[in-house]
């Protein structure tokens, strides 16, 4: 056959049908696509938090670099909660809010705890979205100052990520914040 077996026409497309008919008889359906949308930080709804700060027996400058390190950084504060001790900011950056609490550690010295929770799963990767939560408490004694602890009186050395004492006697010790958390000198 040379010929279209619905109209006639001499030019042939598939199954004996010319191009024409062939459309007819099997029409194109458009395939619609499903317009994914990815989470982009600018199109986040106004509370959205990823990470809470939780500052705690803090001078106002240690406040003032956190919310300058976010302006700093474009990450979004999102809500302030201002408490009798401390403050907790809620951020949108889990790992701004981890490398703050670092920052803060190795600057002004104090104790850092860093802990996160599942909040939910991402839609589209599948992955365990989490909300992490930093805890910063500033050591009260500065350099040069003294306490008392476990009965003997300690003169502050340096406050970093431990606190480096001396005592009466000139034996420089290095002290760890859990201990003295443990017996309440902050």
């Amino acid at each position: 056959m040379d010929f279209c077996v619905k109209c006639g026409k001499k030019q042939l497309f598939q199954d004996h049908l010319c191009r024409s008919c062939y459309n007819h008889v099997h029409p194109v359906k458009e395939i619609k696509k499903k317009r994914v949308k990815k989470s982009v930080p600018g199109e986040m709804h106004q509370g959205y938090f990823e990470a809470v700060i939780q500052l705690r027996n803090v001078e106002q400058n240690v406040v003032d670099s956190v919310f300058l390190e976010a302006d700093n950084y474009g990450v979004y504060v999102s809500k302030v909660n201002w408490l009798k001790h401390g403050v907790d900011l809620f951020v949108s950056d889990r790992k701004f809010a981890r490398n703050t609490g670092k920052i803060l550690q190795r600057r002004f010295g104090g104790l850092m705890r860093t802990s996160a929770r599942i909040f939910t799963r991402d839609r589209y990767s599948g992955k365990e979205v989490y909300r992490v939560t930093v805890l910063f408490k500033q050591f009260p004694y500065s350099k040069g100052e003294q306490f008392n602890f476990k009965g003997d009186v300690y003169t502050v050395l340096n406050v970093t990520t431990v606190v480096y004492v001396e005592d009466k006697d000139h034996v420089k010790k290095r002290l760890r914040f859990d201990d003295l958390e443990l017996d309440r000198i902050f």
